[in-house]
C-alpha cells in the first residue's frame, strides 16, 4: 500500500509542481495601507494563460506577504470575471467595482496584459489607485486614478474617475 502511495505521488509531482508561473498584470494601490491588491496571470509551462483559470488575485503587504481577498471583497470590490472570446484571441475580462471599464487579457511577446479604454485611449492597463473617503462613517470610494501606456504610442496615461 505505501509503495503505491509513493508511486502515485512520484507520478503527480511532477505535473503539479513547476507547471505554472505567476506574472503581474496589473495591480491597485489604495490609500487605507500600504496593501496593494494584485492581479496576476496564471501561464502554463508551454507559456499560455492557464484556460482554466487565467488570474489570481490577491492582497499583497509591503513587506512581500500575501493574503486572500475575502469573499465580501472579492463579490463587491476586488473579483473579477473571465471569459474567453468566441474568437479565440483573449479573455473578456471585468473587476467587480469597475464592471463599466471592461478589458482584454492576452499575452503580448509572453507578458499578460490588460487592453482597456483609459482617457478615451486604447491602452495596456499597469494600475489603479484608489483614494477612500476620510472620516466617514461609511466607506466609500473619493476617486480611482487609472493609469495605463496607450497602445500606438507608449505614452503614459492617467484619468481620475469620480464616483457619482
Amino acid at each position: 500500500m505505501r509503495l503505491r502511495l509513493l508511486l502515485a505521488c512520484l507520478v503527480l509531482v511532477p505535473a503539479v509542481g513547476g507547471a505554472q508561473t505567476t506574472r503581474e498584470i496589473f495591480h491597485i494601490e489604495r490609500s487605507k495601507n500600504g496593501n496593494v491588491v494584485r492581479y496576476d496571470a496564471r501561464i502554463t509551462k508551454d507559456g499560455q494563460l492557464d484556460p482554466k483559470n487565467p488570474i489570481n488575485a490577491y492582497f499583497q503587504r509591503p513587506d512581500g506577504t500575501t493574503f486572500a481577498i475575502t469573499t465580501m471583497e472579492f463579490k463587491f470590490f476586488y473579483g473579477y470575471k473571465v471569459k474567453w472570446d468566441e474568437d479565440g484571441k483573449f479573455w473578456h475580462f471585468s473587476i467587480a467595482a469597475a464592471k463599466e471599464r471592461p478589458m482584454k487579457l492576452y499575452l503580448l511577446d509572453g507578458k499578460p496584459v490588460a487592453e482597456g479604454r483609459i482617457a478615451g485611449v486604447q491602452c495596456y492597463v499597469s494600475k489603479f489607485f484608489v483614494q477612500f473617503k476620510k472620516d466617514t462613517i461609511i466607506p466609500g470610494v473619493e476617486w480611482v486614478d487609472l493609469y495605463g501606456a496607450e497602445i500606438k504610442s507608449g505614452r503614459q496615461v492617467h484619468e481620475r474617475v469620480v464616483p457619482k
